[in-house]
């Protein structure tokens, strides 16, 4: 049973904590950047027509959502970033988009089929405060490998000590994963291309190693 809630934090601004429940777990989560509340209020003319309503079904599942339990972890769940779905979009409304966050000093990048707005959020700057809480349990012998196949993975890549890009079928490795410095990219296409990424890995010499994956929810 899926029973995901989320304790005040709608409004809180980065740099503060909270607690977050899904199902028997409880987790502590840090805000790296403005609050999804503050994104959503801020550029709401320019992004409220590109998010779609977690409570349409029959859009849900067009999108691929297979559960109620999905739709609320990527749509309703999310703490510092807003999923747009701008496939369909004409050119000028995707300049139009791209220069209202801008405009505000947030980012927009593409992972799959959704783009994501952010402000000082990140997989890279999540991947880093794992490291700093982790590292006090093997000072000096934590190395962080990084795998991802879309522009949003950039910043988790830039922040590993080993990167490796994904190909994607019938396109290749990202132009904004081959651009990032030290990545190596992976032979095969797609998810046999993570599976052997993730058998090399355990060749990376050193005491211990921690292989992370970094969602923007939190």
């Amino acid at each position: 049973m899926d029973d995901f809630r989320v304790f005040p934090v709608v409004a809180s601004r980065r740099g503060d904590s909270s607690i977050l429940r899904t199902g028997r777990r409880t987790l502590a989560m840090w805000n790296l950047g403005d609050s999804v509340h503050y994104l959503r209020v801020e550029l709401s003319r320019a992004i409220a027509r590109h998010q779609r309503d977690p409570s349409d079904t029959q859009a849900t599942t067009s999108l691929g959502f297979r559960s109620p339990g999905s739709v609320r972890r990527a749509l309703v769940a999310r703490q510092a970033s807003v999923l747009l779905d701008l496939r369909a979009v004409d050119e000028g409304s995707l300049i139009e988009v791209r220069n209202a966050v801008a405009s505000s000093r947030a980012h927009l990048h593409r992972g799959g089929r959704w783009h994501t707005v952010t402000r000082g959020a990140g997989k890279g700057a999540a991947t880093n405060v794992l490291r700093r809480l982790l590292a006090s349990d093997a000072p000096g012998a934590l190395a962080v490998v990084g795998i991802g196949n879309e522009e949003n993975d950039a910043t988790l890549l830039e922040s590993a000590d080993a990167g490796f890009a994904i190909r994607n079928p019938g396109d290749g490795v990202h132009p904004a994963l081959a651009a990032v410095r030290g990545v190596s990219p992976l032979t095969s296409e797609g998810t046999s291309g993570s599976s052997r990424c993730s058998s090399d890995s355990r060749t990376c010499r050193c005491s211990k190693r921690l292989r992370l994956g970094v969602d923007q929810a939190g």
